[in-house]
């Protein structure tokens, strides 16, 4: 039911803006009518196709619904936002940004997600002959799928950050062609404002994508796995890339505003305006980025801690389940390491 009306409702802002586009009166009024329940019905969407049971259809409806969520806060909301400070444009060049805004959500959307899945299919082949076919996997697939596990994160968050950075670069040279006439300066700060939003968006899949697949790692653990610990980002990396994230979205943002108050194309109320919602989104990025590595660390020091436990009270054949791709997995490596070692000699 929903997905016929986010469907339905997609259609008809392709309609409006299209007509908008020809000459019909169009606004930010109109863009905000066709994106705002847009964006509340792709929330709900991909709310109602969740789950809780880790099965391998479960995470791939999770792993769908978190690019479609990411595919509308980018498309829907963020990017009308900026575009009205930026460009600060009326009538059917609004339209022309809604339409290219939807086109692009559909066509470099479904895009990302067949890569997305493609990047899944060897988990996802793994999940279900563990399901129906556990005894006939042997230790290599193990450590195959190991490795595809800790760098699945980092794959899909790169596709999300290119594709929303191309979605960007596209869109500006669309608005471009159509309006030859507009400054080059506005077409540069559109496509400054993709390069800002790139880390934001690699960040937030990153976390996210990872969180998902901490089902996968719970399997691993079956098999007692303890293959050589794959090394994506560091922990100093992680702080260091993650931590600057929020600072370049508003540096590059801001100094877009700045150019377009002194070339007198907006209001000084108007840079203010802007200003604080950078401001509010490089804000909340930072909260969700810190929630991410806090989540992360404490998870990892947790399951660490719990398996030194256990193997105080004599229970040597406890594995740890580690999958952040840093030291952390390092640590959790070297402990099954032991386990196996001291289990060895105890036989």
């Amino acid at each position: 039911m929903v997905g016929a009306i986010f469907v339905a409702w997609f259609v008809y802002g392709i309609a409006s803006s299209f007509l908008g586009v020809t000459g019909a009166p169009f606004d930010w009024s109109n863009a905000l009518l066709i994106l705002t329940p847009l964006t509340a019905l792709a929330l709900l969407f991909a709310f109602l196709i969740g789950g809780d049971d880790e099965t391998t259809g479960v995470i791939k409806r999770k792993l769908i619904s978190l690019y479609v969520i990411a595919i509308a806060v980018l498309f829907w909301v963020i990017s009308p936002i900026e575009d009205f400070f930026i460009l600060n444009i009326t009538g059917s060049e609004v339209a022309i940004d809604v339409l290219t805004y939807l086109l692009m959500a559909l066509v470099l959307g479904g895009i990302g997600i067949a890569i997305f899945m493609m990047w899944f299919r060897p988990i996802d082949e793994f999940m279900r002959k563990y399901q129906s076919d556990i005894k006939g996997i042997d230790r290599a697939k193990v450590s195959e799928i190991s490795k595809a596990a800790s760098w699945f994160p980092v794959r899909t968050a790169l596709t999300a950050a290119f594709m929303s950075t191309l979605g960007y670069v596209v869109g500006a040279a669309t608005f471009y062609l159509v309006h030859s006439d507009i400054p080059v300066t506005l077409v540069v700060n559109n496509i400054l404002i993709g390069i800002a939003i790139g880390p934001m968006v690699f960040s937030v899949i990153y976390f996210f994508s990872r969180s998902i697949l901490e089902g996968v790692g719970s399997i691993l653990y079956v098999f007692k796995d303890i293959a050589v610990p794959q090394r994506v980002i560091g922990v100093k990396g992680k702080i260091l890339f993650f931590g600057i994230a929020p600072g370049i979205f508003f540096t590059i943002t801001s100094a877009t505003l700045f150019f377009n108050l002194i070339d007198g194309r907006m209001s000084l109320d108007l840079f203010y305006s802007g200003i604080a919602a950078n401001f509010a989104f490089a804000l909340l990025l930072m909260v969700i980025i810190g929630e991410g590595l806090i989540m992360s660390a404490v998870s990892a020091l947790y399951e660490i801690k719990h398996g030194m436990e256990l193997m105080q009270s004599g229970n040597w054949t406890h594995r740890i389940s580690v999958r952040t791709g840093d030291e952390m997995e390092d640590v959790a490596y070297e402990f099954n390491k032991m386990a196996d070692e001291l289990e060895k000699r105890c036989k």
